[in-house]
């Protein structure tokens, strides 16, 4: 069950990474990278359950069969393209002094 931590871990660390670092020129773009990585995740745990068959995680948290990797896999994508479609609005939001990180009163 190699393929379910990334799918789990990237955007977890994406979503620190941004909390971090959202705020500069470059968020959109950063936001489309750490998305297709997690769609590429999803991905590999897809091949990873074709190949195999259902699979558990060492402590029994997870189960992880063909419908499930079927439904993670289409998440991810819809997120990835999601992203692709939004990085230029968030750049526009940007541009007008909104998403800088300051609360608007």
């Amino acid at each position: 069950m190699t393929a379910l931590y990334p799918v789990l871990g990237i955007p977890m660390l994406g979503m620190i990474f941004q909390a971090f670092f959202g705020h500069r020129h470059e968020e959109g773009r950063w936001n489309v990278y750490i998305n297709w990585l997690g769609f590429f995740a999803a991905l590999w745990l897809a091949i990873e359950i074709f190949e195999s068959g259902p699979e558990l995680t060492p402590g029994g948290e997870f189960r992880v069969d063909a419908f499930n990797v079927y439904l993670v896999l289409l998440t991810a994508f819809v997120g990835a393209t999601t992203s692709m479609f939004s990085a230029p609005y968030m750049e526009n939001e940007r541009q007008h002094g909104r998403g800088t990180g300051t609360p608007a009163l």
